[in-house]
């Protein structure tokens, strides 16, 4: 578990971080970094270049579909949801997913 000063660290930590606002007037998400920023205002375009070679699905960016073609290459889908949350209990395939749901947790707490 974790103490009420290292969470209350933890976030005033990575909300200095986040200097980069998306310029969409419906997003304003924040980045840690410019190349972070620019690659998500990919996501607010139409194009879907990448496209899985399983299914209909199509991605903005080509690690986000190699991710999501692991699904089918290796369909048992609780053997591939190795990283818990400590709040919610919830399962994720990748690390990163978790970490994002973790900053989610605490600044909702």
């Amino acid at each position: 578990m974790y103490s009420i000063r290292k969470l209350k660290r933890f976030i005033r930590k990575t909300q200095a971080r986040l200097s980069y606002t998306c310029m969409v007037d419906s997003c304003k998400r924040a980045f840690n970094n410019l190349s972070e920023m620019q690659l998500h205002q990919k996501s607010h375009q139409k194009q879907r270049p990448f496209k899985c070679p399983f299914c209909p699905k199509s991605y903005t960016q080509k690690g986000n579909m190699v991710k999501h073609r692991r699904s089918h290459l290796n369909p048992n889908l609780d053997d591939r949801r190795r990283f818990m949350c400590e709040f919610c209990h919830k399962g994720y395939t990748e690390k990163y997913n978790l970490k994002v749901r973790f900053q989610t947790d605490i600044l909702t707490v």
